[in-house]
């Protein structure tokens, strides 16, 4: 039989088309893992405490150093009025408490950084002192500042330099070549903060700072005067001007003043009123 030749297809003889790239296959997500959070505080960092927060620290007890030299004002005679404050921060924190306290009662008594070391005991280590004004080591007598270096005190704040001039500094450069930090207000620190505190050191010795700078006696003059200008009734007759309180306020005057003055005729018409 006759066979008709097969030709074949003219796509026969084409190559195939190439297959599409198979992706391959994403990785499968992480299973997220959840931690529970821990219930560790983290601790607080401390904070400085800032200039103006420490001046005002210095400043109040400084005041209270004043203050309380001021309890036994027209007693020390010639000595001046001493008030010694003893302060350390409180654990942990930047506050401070007073851990003791002392002032000069009277002329021959111990003196107020003994007596606010003593109180203070262990405690005074470290800690500051506070002082309305510099110690004097009157005929040779260094208790104040053995009494401070003993009991380990580390820093010393004065309110006021001693007014007389062979006592002036002396007691500061002895702390300080001691190894304590003495700072002096108006000279080491010097802020607006510090003016309340100075002013109570000026007041609390008044006398004596102006004794010292002019050479004459701190003087007060008292006397009671009527709405038209009246201080006595010329026919003698005596009669109270002043009320209760201002009263009280003169014999508190007295109190603290070396000498009262009066005129002859009080003396003689009043006796010993």
């Amino acid at each position: 039989p006759h066979h008709t030749p097969v030709r074949p297809h003219p796509r026969a003889s084409m190559p195939p088309p190439p297959r599409p790239p198979v992706a391959a296959p994403a990785p499968a997500a992480p299973c997220p893992i959840r931690v529970a959070p821990s219930r560790r505080r983290i601790p607080a960092v401390p904070r400085a405490v800032s200039v103006a927060a420490s001046h005002a620290h210095d400043a109040a007890f400084l005041r209270r150093a004043a203050d309380v030299a001021d309890r036994s004002a027209g007693l020390t005679c010639p000595h001046p009025n001493f008030g010694c404050v003893i302060a350390r921060p409180e654990p942990g924190g930047p506050e401070a408490r007073v851990v003791g306290e002392g002032f000069l009662y009277a002329q021959g008594t111990r003196c107020a950084e003994l007596l606010a070391a003593e109180e203070a005991g262990e405690r005074a280590r470290g800690a500051t002192a506070y002082l309305n004004l510099e110690p004097g080591d009157c005929y040779g007598d260094s208790t104040a500042v053995s009494s401070l270096v003993q009991a380990g005190i580390t820093r010393v704040v004065v309110g006021l330099r001693h007014p007389l001039k062979h006592l002036r500094g002396k007691a500061i450069q002895s702390l300080r070549s001691e190894g304590i930090q003495v700072d002096v207000v108006g000279e080491d620190l010097q802020s607006k903060l510090f003016k309340e505190a100075l002013t109570s050191c000026l007041i609390v010795n008044a006398p004596l700072l102006y004794r010292a700078a002019f050479r004459v006696p701190f003087s007060v003059l008292k006397y009671a005067m009527t709405a038209d200008g009246k201080i006595a009734a010329s026919s003698g007759h005596a009669s109270w001007v002043s009320g209760r309180a201002s009263r009280g306020r003169v014999f508190e005057l007295r109190g603290r003043s070396d000498a009262v003055i009066v005129g002859g005729n009080t003396v003689r018409r009043d006796g010993n009123e």
